[in-house]
């Protein structure tokens, strides 16, 4: 940016921080690096001439705007004015004095920014005490100093190599893709605020180009929270309550549900007696004139309802059962029968993975069995040689940590068998372990419990509305599935649903909120109940404008690994991900562009929820398009629908997930973001829709901005002009359909026609012509 003398570039950190390596970017020739202990300091020393720049991180790709920086530099003001910025790539490494090992760590002290980009590693190795630093090269030279080898730092690999301490662990960022945005600031020679490039510009200019949050610094809710959308987010937000939702899980999550059984039912009536006390009327009793009304739906099963109720598997000679129902919900195979009363004791045998060489060698009849093979394969081979029943050693996906998680037990089950019915128990590896090892010194009995209970009963679906004023044939659908046995998932969907309802029931009953449309609260079973909702009735189903799922929604995500999600529509990114928005672990594949749904839903949602995350200090991402839940239901219908949800998370689908993982601040903040989006679309204003269109047109221009930064990222490693110009194009045309679908918000007719040109225009403008 000069010539001459090596220009004095002021950061904040100790030498060897990333600030550092953006420096040396900046100034390929060489810079003079000047070390500040905070921000503010950084800026001061610019505007005192004690530096002639400084390079200040504004953004980071995992947790966003570094809200610390930008305070500091909206405390500067017309001081400073921005000469640049850069993005440079982050990967974070684990680091302590030579000797040191993972597991004799204790505590890892990075700068607080750092930390959060690796919650998921944490996680994985919950051993390790995360302690904020001032920086992150810092922490580094302060553990280096202290030869302390239970101490560690997460820092960037030059600080190792500068304070001489040993890598344990590279790449430990949440997201591969991870960066960090700087700004490069000089003093302003001209502070009168006339001049260009005062920090209300600088904001704006950030949002335009750069895809940040940052608003402008004196008023970033008034900013960034469109005004016709205020007091209905005001409403929600204020009134969500966390804590009665997690009451609602706490209560769900003790039953293993399926469809029909008694702990399904008991889900189903609990959540229709808060929607009573909220002042939900039985829909066959309501007057004519009802706003709040909810019922149940009741459907004959083709098969009996499958209730678990106690199980245990105790070795011969102990008080002591290895392992128990009681602590293990999942470890009985749904559809196994129950033991006679009191339980079977019988010698224990393995037949390893039960192939036809093992059931040669080891005689089964009488006994039972113990395999490490494929439960359900070995099970009926077993019972057809005379066996009493299964005992099998379960291996769990990599994402569930076994070797730490080991009383986990993933739910799962078997055939239901008339001809030959027999019962099939999971054992935990803890428990596989305690059972193997017993054997390898000689015969071992074992004493088996199982009580279940087998009847025929009904499916049933619990459907609320807040019916609509004056278009109630259309409504906003949510829905959250009952089944599944953990407390997050979906428990947490059962709770948070049910604290949405009764928030929009009291703000209905005040006035406060006026829906036009109809907005209704599905509870049922995962996609079965929803794809019936939509199927049964064809004039009901011309009625529903959007779906939104509720699943896997309350996690503490210090404890689980995982971060909260909007799994978007398919959208481009869908077709070419990259950049923030990835797959989850769960498993997506990439899209073809004939699959894309031009439309706004996707970014309208993420809005709100990012509308929470302002005063809520919470963690929004979202996630190309990959199926699974109660989303997809409406999508085959054509429906726009998103799902929020959280991954990954190490118990997810094993009786490890219990009530101590759920968060009710995660609770409030994704019923709050989901329900303020639901009385919105429901209202249907002319404002909300023309709010939505300015909120819509910014999106595009920040996300075509950030998609031609990677498409530029892309040529400069020898990608294709013509491939990356028409991921742009699909990107702009995309926005276009969104923009072409904004008057599906009104209630009634309406003319946007000069606003809806004005957008077009903005985001064909938006759109970059690359080169080389």
């Amino acid at each position: 940016m000069t010539s001459g003398p090596e220009p004095r570039v002021a950061f904040q950190g100790a030498y060897g921080a990333f600030s550092e390596l953006a420096i040396a970017r900046q100034w390929p020739d060489g810079a003079t690096s000047v070390p500040c202990r905070s921000f503010p300091d950084a800026i001061t020393a610019v505007v005192q001439g004690d530096a002639d720049y400084a390079v200040i991180p504004v953004e980071n790709a995992i947790v966003g705007p570094v809200r610390v920086a930008l305070d500091a530099l909206a405390a500067a003001g017309a001081d400073v004015v921005v000469r640049g910025e850069l993005r440079v790539p982050i990967h974070l490494c684990l680091m302590a004095p030579p000797g040191a090992t993972l597991a004799g760590l204790r505590d890892v002290r990075s700068h607080a920014v750092a930390l959060a980009q690796c919650r998921i590693f944490f996680a994985r190795h919950p051993w390790l005490q995360s302690v904020p630093h001032e920086d992150t090269a810092g922490a580094a030279r302060d553990v280096a100093a202290q030869h302390d080898r239970s101490l560690g730092a997460v820092a960037g690999e030059s600080a190792a190599a500068r304070y001489g301490l040993e890598i344990i662990a590279r790449n430990i960022e949440d997201v591969p893709a991870n960066w960090t945005r700087f700004l490069v600031i000089s003093r302003n020679a001209n502070t009168s605020r006339d001049t260009v490039n005062t920090m209300r510009n600088i904001a704006g200019t950030l949002a335009l180009l750069a895809g940040s949050l940052l608003a402008a610094p004196d008023s970033a809710q008034a900013q960034t929270t469109p005004a016709a959308f205020s007091a209905i987010t005001r409403s929600v937000h204020s009134g969500i309550n966390g804590d009665r939702a997690k009451s609602t899980v706490a209560f769900v999550q003790q039953f293993y549900r399926l469809p029909g059984n008694e702990g399904f039912d008991a889900a189903i009536d609990t959540v229709a007696a808060l929607l009573r006390a909220a002042g939900y009327v039985e829909e066959s009793s309501a007057p004519a004139a009802a706003r709040l009304v909810y019922r149940i739906e009741s459907r004959p099963m083709r098969d009996p309802a499958w209730t678990p109720l106690a199980a245990s598997i105790t070795l011969d000679g102990q008080s002591a059962p290895l392992q128990a129902f009681a602590r293990n919900l999942n470890m009985i195979a749904a559809n196994s029968i129950a033991t006679p009363p009191g339980g079977v004791r019988a010698e224990l045998v393995h037949v390893g993975i039960g192939a036809d060489s093992n059931f040669a060698r080891v005689p089964v009849a009488g006994r039972i069995v113990f395999t490490t093979g494929n439960a359900r394969v070995v099970l009926p081979r077993a019972l057809k040689a005379g066996a009493l029943g299964v005992i099998a050693a379960q291996t769990l996906p990599p994402i569930n940590q076994q070797e730490r998680n080991r009383h986990a037990i993933q739910f799962s089950g078997i055939a239901r068998d008339t001809l030959q019915p027999g019962w099939l128990l999971y054992a935990s590896r803890a428990t596989r372990d305690s059972l193997e090892a017993a054997m390898t010194r000689g015969p071992v009995r074992v004493h088996v419990e199982i009580d279940v209970r087998i009847a025929r009963r009904p499916e049933r679906t619990l459907i609320a509305e807040v019916r609509g004023r004056t278009q109630p044939q259309e409504r906003f659908v949510y829905s959250a599935h009952v089944q599944e046995p953990g407390a997050n998932d979906n428990a947490s969907g059962v709770g948070a649903l049910a604290e949405m309802a009764r928030v929009a029931a009291d703000l209905v009953r005040r006035n406060v909120v006026t829906p036009q449309r109809t907005v209704t609260f599905l509870w049922g079973d995962e996609i079965s109940s929803t794809d019936r909702y939509i199927k049964e009735d064809s004039l009901r189903r011309t009625g529903i404008k959007w779906g939104m799922s509720l699943d896997m929604v309350g996690e503490n995500t210090a404890t689980t690994g995982g971060t909260f999600l909007i799994e978007k529509m398919p959208d481009p990114s869908a077709v070419w991900v990259r950049g923030e928005d990835q797959h989850s672990e769960w498993g997506g594949r990439p899209l073809a562009e004939k699959d894309i749904r031009a439309h706004w839903f996707n970014d309208f949602v993420r809005n709100r929820c990012l509308d929470r995350a302002r005063q809520a200090n919470w963690v929004v991402k979202a996630n190309p398009f990959e199926g699974g839940s109660d989303h997809t239901p409406f999508l085959r219908a054509s429906i726009p629908a998103v799902l929020l949800w959280h991954f990954t998370d190490q118990f997810y689908h094993t009786d490890l997930d219990r009530i101590e993982h759920v968060s009710s601040a995660t609770l409030a903040n994704v019923g709050a973001c989901a329900l303020t989006t639901g009385l919105l679309l429901a209202e249907g204003t002319r404002e909300v829709a023309s709010a939505a269109l300015d909120e819509l047109v910014a999106t595009a221009q920040r996300t075509l901005a950030t998609q031609a930064a990677l498409s530029r990222d892309t040529l400069s490693r020898g990608g294709s002009l013509e491939h990356e110009q028409h991921i742009l194009s699909v990107w702009r045309d995309y926005y276009l359909g969104a923009i072409d679908r904004i008057p599906e918000i009104v209630v009634g007719p309406v003319n946007l026609t000069t606003a809806l040109d004005r957008a077009r225009a903005q985001v064909r403008a938006a759109v970059p012509v690359l080169a080389r």
